[in-house]
């Protein structure tokens, strides 16, 4: 699955997931890489977004009133004289750069959807047409770390080494991947006792998923 956004001024950030981890680039405008990683799925989860709204409204509305007060006079002269004045074109080309200067700061830094996981934060664009397939996309990593977690790391075996396959389940316990009910049963198929539980052994949960 691929999520692709290019911004204004600032390239393009796309975001795909592999088959062993997600893959991460930015670009400039140029192509130029900025950012090129894949983090395997061992190290995603939880996965976040978060939307930020920063608009400087009382600038703004400074703004809409000053050019009402400058352009009043050059468009009442226009509108009597029946022709374009060079007061009216100044103010034209004044609301031109003004509205530029909006939309470069919208994309940039107004609406913002901030994409985090463990190991991985990006920024995007809050547009409206985008958010579904941000939250769409968020949603489907989730669930495909945790199927793939859960494939790679969720069996057992009681003729292995006991206390690695513990500190799996609590891993995995710990990331939601496996459910408190379903880490208590493995535990007992892994050490035949049916009080044994994850927070009962005393081993303490390291960030290690090697094999």
């Amino acid at each position: 699955m691929l999520l692709e956004q290019n911004r204004i001024l600032l390239g393009t950030t796309q975001l795909v997931m592999r088959e062993h981890g997600l893959y991460a680039c930015q670009r400039t405008t140029q192509n130029i890489p900025l950012l090129e990683v894949e983090v395997p799925y061992e190290k995603i989860l939880p996965v976040q977004l978060e939307r930020t709204r920063q608009v400087p409204t009382r600038w703004l509305l400074y703004m809409l009133a000053l050019i009402v007060w400058v352009g009043i006079e050059p468009v009442q002269e226009s509108w009597a004289t029946g022709t374009v004045t060079p007061g009216l074109i100044g103010v034209l080309v004044f609301l031109a750069v003004l509205g530029g200067f909006v939309a470069l700061e919208w994309d940039r830094r107004w609406f913002l959807l901030h994409f985090r996981t463990a190991h991985l934060s990006l920024t995007f664009a809050d547009r409206r047409r985008d958010r579904a397939q941000f939250y769409t996309f968020a949603h489907t990593l989730e669930k495909r770390v945790k199927e793939y977690l859960r494939a790679h790391y969720g069996r057992i075996n009681p003729l292995g080494p006991i206390e690695l396959q513990v500190r799996r389940l609590q891993w995995l316990q710990e990331m939601q991947v496996l459910s408190e009910p379903e880490a208590r049963a493995l535990m007992v198929r892994l050490t035949g006792r049916q009080q044994e539980t994850l927070q009962g052994m005393g081993h303490e949960l390291e960030g290690l998923y090697e094999n």
